[in-house]
């Protein structure tokens, strides 16, 4: 940790949280979990302080959280900005790493969103046996481009596969392009219906990803 994170007094606060979460951790976890950000919020001044839109703080101290799809909090990382040590190339790969650190090799399955999800990423978590369900940005390395580039209409589908490593673009109002170690990409009927009266279709991903994503963002609304 580096003097500047002393200065800030945030040595002690890391570890106090650090603290808090052992206990936690040594609760059974459940198989299916998610990693999300998660904002405290913070309007004074702080070296690290964050601006992210899209949360219902907008201003504050931006943690990395892995919870279940209870909205169970199992671990969590605090980001330091600039000052990380994580920080740079490889960050998002390394936050997932170091949150399901003790929990690979046991089955469980990831949900995740584009800021972390990577065809090298899933590929290492799945020789520990841990499966992966996320979205994927359209320049990430290692995506196919005939699936990228694929014109669809709404309902259809194109999808490539290697090993247990399925990319799949799905053309709803807007695309959708998942990333699947766990799921066909075979598309299914849904329990709920249209205002037609018409059962919902969507890829098996997609009804995975909505189901269990998004508890972090529950939990911002405590």
């Amino acid at each position: 940790m580096t003097n500047k994170l002393k200065e800030t007094g945030f040595s002690s606060c890391a570890t106090s949280v650090t603290y808090s979460l052992v206990s936690f951790s040594q609760c059974t976890l459940q198989r299916k979990v998610s990693i999300d950000e998660s904002m405290v919020l913070w309007r004074g001044r702080l070296i690290f302080r964050q601006f992210i839109p899209g949360k219902r703080h907008k201003y504050g101290v931006k943690l990395y959280i892995l919870c279940e799809t209870s909205g169970y909090v199992y671990n969590m990382l605090v980001y330091c900005g600039k000052m990380d040590p994580m920080a740079g190339f490889g960050h998002a790969e390394s936050v997932v790493l170091k949150l399901m650190d003790n929990r690979l090799d046991k089955g469980h399955i990831l949900f995740i969103d584009n800021f972390y999800t990577s065809v090298p990423l899933v590929k290492t978590l799945l020789e520990k046996k841990t499966y992966v369900c996320g979205t994927v940005r359209r320049n990430q390395n290692n995506v196919p481009e005939p699936v990228v580039s694929s014109k669809l209409k709404k309902g259809e589908t194109a999808a490539r596969k290697n090993g247990n490593v399925v990319v799949l673009k799905w053309q709803d109002k807007r695309e959708v392009l998942m990333l699947s170690t766990l799921h066909a990409g075979h598309v299914t009927e849904g329990t709920k219906r249209n205002r037609r009266g018409k059962q919902i279709k969507k890829p098996d991903c997609v009804f995975a990803y909505n189901a269990h994503m998004c508890r972090v963002d529950h939990l911002d609304q405590l």
